[in-house]
C-alpha cells in the first residue's frame, strides 16, 4: 500500500473487509503452500507438535529480570530445533513456548516455558530443565524496562 493516497481509516476498513470475507485467509494459505508447507495447520490447534512436552516451572517467587535468550536458543539447537552448520537438518517439532517475559511477576510453581521435543529419557529431560532454569534471573524488585522502539528513521 506504499504510495496509497487513501486515509488510514479507509485502508483499515479495506483490510477488515479482506479479513472478514476470507480473502486474507486464502492469501495466507497460498503463502504457506508456496513455501512447501501444509496449509491445513491453520485450522488445527495441534500444529503437528510432538507428544514430548516438558513444562519448566519457576523455583521461586519474584520479578523476571533477565532471560538469557542466547542460552535458551542453544538449548533448542541441542534438541534439534536449530543448526550450527548450514547442511544440518532442523526438526520442526522442537521448540519452546515462553509463558513469562521480562518484567512479569512470577510465582513459585508457575510455568516459565514449555519445551517441545522428541521422546527422551527422564534424565535427559531433567538436564534440559536445569539448563532452562539457568536462563532465568529473578529479582525482588520490578526491573526497569527498556523501550521496544529506540527511534525512527525517516527519509
Amino acid at each position: 500500500m506504499a504510495g496509497d493516497q487513501r486515509g488510514d481509516q479507509d485502508i483499515l476498513d479495506e483490510l477488515n473487509f479482506l479479513i472478514l470475507n476470507g480473502n486474507a485467509l486464502d492469501k495466507f494459505k497460498q503463502m504457506i503452500q508456496f513455501q512447501g508447507g501444509k496449509s491445513e495447520v491453520i485450522f488445527t490447534d495441534s500444529w503437528g507438535l510432538p507428544e514430548g512436552r516438558t513444562v519448566v516451572f519457576s523455583k521461586q517467587d519474584g520479578w523476571l529480570s533477565e532471560l538469557r535468550s542466547r542460552q535458551l536458543g542453544e538449548l533448542v539447537v541441542r534438541l534439534g530445533g536449530g543448526r550450527l552448520v548450514k547442511n544440518a537438518t532442523i526438526d520442526p517439532h522442537v521448540g519452546v513456548r515462553l509463558h513469562a517475559k521480562v518484567g512479569d511477576f512470577v510465582e513459585k510453581g508457575s510455568p516459565l516455558l514449555t519445551v517441545f521435543h522428541r521422546p527422551a529419557s527422564v534424565e535427559t529431560q531433567k538436564s534440559w530443565i536445569e539448563v532452562a532454569h539457568a536462563c532465568y534471573t529473578f529479582s525482588n524488585q520490578r526491573p526497569s524496562m527498556h523501550p521496544l522502539i529506540l527511534g525512527e528513521i525517516s527519509g
